[in-house]
C-alpha cells in the first residue's frame, strides 16, 4: 500500500508542504503527518474522517508557535482516532549522531506510544534502524528510502 506524508493543511503550496483537504482525501493510501502543525488541529473533524492517520510529533515543537499542544495531540488520539508516533526530540539527521545521542532522541515521553517512528528528513542507515528497533518501536517510516521492511517503510510527499 502507498503511504503519503503531509505536513500542513490549507491552500496547496509545495514550497511549505501544504496540501488541501481535497488532496489529502484524494490520496488512497495510508496517511501520515509530520511535525503536527496547528492546521491539523484546525481541521480535526476532517482529519478524523480520514480514519486512523499517523501523527508523528517532534518533542521540541510541541506547544511552540504554529504547532499543536500536548493536550491537542492526546485529544486527537483519544477522541479523533489518530495514531501517535515519535519523530525525535530535536529533528536531527540521526546518521550524524553517536549511539547514545540517538538513544536520547528516541527516548519519547511516557504518554507517547512506541508503535511507530518517523526518521527526521527520512534519512537513516542500518545502525540507526537497529537502534530504533532496539528502542522498542514497532515500525519506522522514511521519506527518502525504503525496502518494505518494518523499519524502512517508504512514504512519499503528496
Amino acid at each position: 500500500m502507498a503511504v503519503g506524508v503531509f505536513h500542513r493543511i490549507g491552500a496547496p503550496d509545495p514550497g511549505t508542504f501544504t496540501n488541501s483537504m481535497d488532496q489529502i482525501r484524494g490520496f488512497a493510501g495510508e496517511k501520515t503527518f509530520d511535525g503536527i502543525y496547528t492546521s491539523v488541529w484546525d481541521h480535526r473533524d476532517e482529519v478524523r474522517d480520514l480514519g486512523g492517520v499517523w501523527l508523528f510529533a517532534a518533542g521540541d515543537t510541541i506547544g511552540k508557535d504554529g504547532f499543536i499542544t500536548h493536550h491537542q495531540l492526546l485529544t486527537l488520539a483519544h477522541e479523533y482516532g489518530c495514531r501517535l508516533g515519535w519523530h525525535t526530540w530535536s529533528h536531527p539527521d540521526m546518521r550524524t549522531l553517536s549511539d547514545d545521542q540517538i538513544r536520547a532522541e528516541l527516548d519519547c515521553p511516557d504518554w507517547m506510544p512506541r508503535d511507530a517512528f518517523a526518521y527526521p528528513y527520512g534519512d537513516f542507515d542500518e545502525r540507526v534502524a537497529g537502534l530504533v528497533k532496539e528502542a522498542g518501536y514497532g515500525k519506522a517510516y522514511s521519506t527518502t528510502q525504503g525496502n518494505g521492511s518494518d523499519f524502512a517503510i517508504r512514504r512519499d510527499y503528496i
